[in-house]
């Protein structure tokens, strides 16, 4: 749990205690799949809920499908279906990534442990899930369904389904971090130097967020929010 806690400050330490204590992936992996599952709930409850008639109008639907919509936004199905969502979508997208930083991980001069190449990936979403609850009471006072803690917020002016707006919101400092705590992990326990691990890390990201905001762009941008 101290190696949980110093990730949030000390990266490194904390991947450096986890690697000479050879503690099981299975506790922080359970821990963060719990506080995902408790948050993801809060907001549907709280945040989504409250105003699902103005997401259901902001679809301009005609009247039939407004009705069926409407069952579909119920509070039970709304709480199950995430629920499900996030006990089944978490573990996959967490796999994913890790599958593609351990492959990564032999070009990079590295050696590793598909075990530690998962533990650094659920280390590092910590930062994720620590921005989801910092910005939920913010939300419920704001009353908004988005907060910005992206470099969107300093660009006020932009349109939502502008393209530069669209990729500002990928450059997240939670994000960042996360990618820096994913990094620091692939250092310390895949044995990649940090300076080619942080490379790696932040140009995939990059060209992930280009294509995002692509997609994004091309959909009106409904995939920001």
């Amino acid at each position: 749990m101290k190696s949980l806690i110093k990730i949030f400050y000390a990266p490194e330490d904390a991947f450096k205690e986890v690697e000479e204590a050879k503690r099981e992936l299975w506790i922080p992996f359970l821990i963060l799949l719990v506080l995902s599952v408790i948050i993801a709930l809060l907001y549907v409850n709280y945040i989504v809920y409250p105003r699902r008639m103005e997401f259901l109008q902001s679809g301009q639907m005609p009247p039939e499908a407004m009705e069926r919509a409407q069952r579909f936004m119920s509070r039970p199905f709304l709480n199950i279906t995430t629920f499900l969502q996030t006990l089944i979508g978490l573990p996959v997208v967490l796999l994913i990534t890790a599958l593609v930083y351990h492959l990564a991980t032999g070009f990079l001069g590295g050696e590793s442990k598909f075990e530690f190449t998962f533990l650094y990936v659920v280390y590092a979403k910590f930062i994720n899930l620590l921005s989801a609850y910092i910005k939920f009471p913010v939300s419920l006072l704001v009353k908004k369904v988005r907060i910005h803690t992206d470099l969107a917020l300093l660009f006020p002016f932009l349109k939502g389904k502008n393209f530069l707006y669209i990729l500002l919101t990928q450059v997240d400092i939670f994000t960042l971090y996360s990618l820096y705590v994913t990094a620091c992990g692939m250092a310390v326990l895949s044995k990649v130097k940090k300076k080619n691990a942080l490379i790696f890390v932040y140009v995939l990201w990059f060209l992930i967020s280009i294509v995002i905001s692509i997609i994004g762009f091309k959909a009106g941008g409904r995939f920001t929010g």
